[in-house]
């Protein structure tokens, strides 16, 4: 999904019941926003990073998770990209959940 053109809503995200928002999205700048929790980004910035993907969560608001690719970003590393997103939703899922329990 960090390409131009993107694929139809149905596919964008197996991961439901994570991203209930939706997706932000202008130019290259990509933003994803997790209702379920006030923090969530926060969260799963932390389970991307483990996993080798730098992603920030918005300052303003710590439900959205934001990645800011460059201009030249290619397929292959969207899809190195996507393999380490798909890599890190458990540990995501389990920081979430810890968050929750703690609160």
């Amino acid at each position: 999904f960090l390409m131009i053109r993107r694929p139809p809503r149905s596919t964008l995200f197996p991961y439901t019941t994570l991203f209930r928002s939706g997706v932000r999205q202008k130019g290259v700048i990509l933003g994803l926003e997790f209702s379920n929790h006030p923090e969530g980004a926060v969260h799963v910035s932390r389970a991307l990073y483990e996993h080798g993907v730098w992603a920030i969560f918005s300052s303003l608001d710590k439900r959205v998770l934001q990645w800011k690719p460059g201009v030249l970003l290619t397929s292959e590393t969207c899809q190195d990209i996507m393999d380490r997103f798909d890599a890190a939703m458990p540990r995501a899922r389990e920081l979430l959940h810890q968050a929750r329990k703690a609160a």
